[in-house]
């Protein structure tokens, strides 16, 4: 529960410290390393756009969509994203 708490009060705080974009579209372009932007089309708790807007601003990231994956990608399809993830981390 005191986690959860403490997360409610970050998300009320966060645009005064954050603004709309935290980092802004120059901070997305300080990004160096591979970024794979992984999105389920059904999820119900992170906006499509938001995805689309790290990609567009984040040079050289891949955006990876799953028609049929929710929030809990990585849950549900846990080899894919572990086959993923170490592609990734071969790349670094």
């Amino acid at each position: 529960q005191d986690l959860w708490t403490r997360y409610v009060k970050s998300t009320e705080y966060h645009d005064q410290y954050f603004g709309n974009d935290m980092f802004g579209k120059e901070g997305y372009r300080q990004i160096k390393c591979p970024v794979i932007i992984i999105f389920g089309e059904k999820d119900q708790i992170t906006d499509t756009e938001q995805c689309l807007h790290l990609n567009r601003h984040i040079r050289g990231s891949k955006l990876m969509r799953f028609p049929t994956a929710g929030h809990d990608f990585h849950q549900r399809f846990t080899l894919k994203f572990k086959i993923i993830c170490e592609e990734l981390f071969s790349k670094v």
